[in-house]
C-alpha cells in the first residue's frame, strides 16, 4: 500500500513542477540511487524524495540522516523530502536544515499546488522559494550593468562641464570683441585727431560726431558687461556641480590677452 501512495505522490510532485514551468523526470538514477523527482532549474540540480505512509512508520530523523549521507556521493544542490502521513518536529526541521535538506509537509504541498492551478504566474517563484534553494545572482551581469551605468554617469557629467567651459569661451570672446570695439575707434580718433586738425576745418566737427559714437559705444559695452559677468557666475556654478574645475570669481582673462 505504501508503494502505490507514494507513487501517488511522486505524479502530485511531478505535476506540481510542470505547472509551475519545470521539466522534472520521476525515478532517475544517479550514482546507482533512485531519484523518486529530479529537477534541474538554473544549473541547480534538484532531488525530491516521496514518502507517504497509511499510518507513522517514518523516522525521519533517520530519512535525514540517510539523504545527508548519498548527497556526499551525489553532490546535488537541494534535497527536498516530501513527506506525508508522519509527524514532523522542530528538532526534524532544524536537523534538516542543518544538512541543506528541506521539508515539505502535507500543508506545503497542497498550497503550492492551489497556487500552481490558480496563479501560474506566482508559482515558479514561490516553488523555488519553498526549496530554499540558493540562487547565487549572475554576478557578471550585474557588474557589467554596474559599469556601464557608471559610463553613462560619467558621460553626463562630462557633458554638463563641458557646456559651461564652451559657453565661458564665448564671453571670452565677448570679452576680446568688445575691448576692440571700445579701443580701437579711440586710437583711430586720436591719430586723426592729431594728424588733421590743423589742417582740415571740417575735421572738428567730424570728429565731434564719432567722438560721440564712441562714448555711446563704451557706454553700452560697460552696461552690459556686469550682464555679462552675471552669466559668468551662472555657468561657474554649474561647472561647479558637474564636477569640474572651481573658476574664479571675476572674469577670466583671454589666453590672447596674456
Amino acid at each position: 500500500m505504501a508503494s502505490k501512495k507514494g507513487t501517488l505522490l511522486e505524479k502530485n510532485v511531478e505535476r506540481l513542477l510542470r505547472l509551475s514551468g519545470l521539466s522534472p523526470e520521476r525515478n532517475v538514477i544517479i550514482n546507482t540511487y533512485e531519484i523518486d523527482v529530479f529537477v534541474i532549474y538554473k544549473n541547480k540540480r534538484i532531488a525530491f524524495e516521496c514518502k507517504q505512509y497509511e499510518k507513522s512508520g517514518l523516522t525521519v530523523r533517520n530519512l535525514i540522516h540517510q539523504w545527508e549521507s548519498k548527497n556526499r556521493e551525489l553532490e546535488l544542490d537541494k534535497i527536498v523530502l516530501v513527506l506525508v502521513g508522519c509527524d514532523i518536529s522542530e528538532k526534524d526541521y532544524d536537523l534538516a536544515k542543518k544538512y541543506n535538506i528541506t521539508i515539505w509537509n502535507e500543508g506545503t504541498l497542497d498550497k503550492l499546488s492551489e497556487i500552481a492551478i490558480e496563479k501560474k504566474e506566482d508559482a515558479l517563484k514561490e516553488v523555488i522559494e519553498h526549496t530554499c534553494l540558493k540562487i547565487e545572482e549572475d554576478t557578471t551581469r550585474k557588474e557589467i550593468e554596474r559599469i556601464d551605468e557608471e559610463i553613462k554617469d560619467l558621460k553626463e557629467r562630462e557633458s554638463k562641464k563641458v557646456w559651461p567651459y564652451s559657453e565661458i569661451e564665448k564671453i571670452k570672446s565677448v570679452q576680446y570683441i568688445a575691448a576692440k570695439i571700445v579701443i580701437i575707434p579711440f586710437l583711430i580718433l586720436f591719430l586723426v585727431t592729431v594728424i588733421m586738425a590743423g589742417f582740415i576745418k571740417e575735421v572738428p566737427t567730424a570728429l565731434a560726431i564719432m567722438w560721440a559714437l564712441w562714448l555711446v559705444i563704451s557706454f553700452l559695452i560697460v552696461f552690459i558687461s556686469p550682464l555679462v559677468w552675471i552669466r559668468y557666475l551662472v555657468l561657474r556654478k554649474k561647472l561647479i556641480q558637474a564636477g569640474g574645475e572651481r573658476l574664479p570669481l571675476s572674469l577670466p582673462i583671454p589666453k590672447r590677452w596674456k
